[in-house]
């Protein structure tokens, strides 16, 4: 499968998110488990999404599925820390999607909290943006 990954990276799916999502490798950076999550919510890997939660995100045992739409794009805005030696970091996106049944096109701004709980990165909570 030569497809290019729907997070964005310009890298082919299967050298990009497709391992994270397979759970063959862990992102090392708050930014590589942005970019997973948006591709989980683009293929419907929803226990991806769940299994990556902590915190808020996690409270309430939502899979974070979202049905009838096809998601168009990702934009990364800015990054705030979360490299490979934080323990915290954030991501400011744009998330572009369609709705499946009219077509109908939106964007979804976000600023997402990221925290580094035993080694391994977790969506933490958002700031939604207008």
């Amino acid at each position: 499968m030569r497809a290019p990954c729907p997070c964005g990276s310009k890298k082919l799916y299967m050298r990009c998110c497709r391992p994270l999502l397979a759970g063959k490798v862990i992102p090392d950076t708050a930014q590589a488990l942005m970019r997973s999550r948006y591709t989980a919510f683009a293929k419907g890997k929803w226990q991806y999404l769940s299994e990556t939660e902590a915190g808020k995100a996690a409270e309430g045992g939502r899979d974070g599925r979202v049905d009838g739409v096809r998601w168009l794009g990702l934009e990364i805005h800015e990054v705030i820390q979360g490299g490979i030696n934080d323990n915290s970091g954030a991501v400011v996106f744009t998330a572009h999607y369609a709705h499946v049944g009219d077509g109908r096109r939106f964007s979804m701004h976000e600023h997402s909290i990221f925290e580094k709980i035993n080694g391994r990165w977790y969506y933490i909570d958002s700031i939604a943006s207008p």
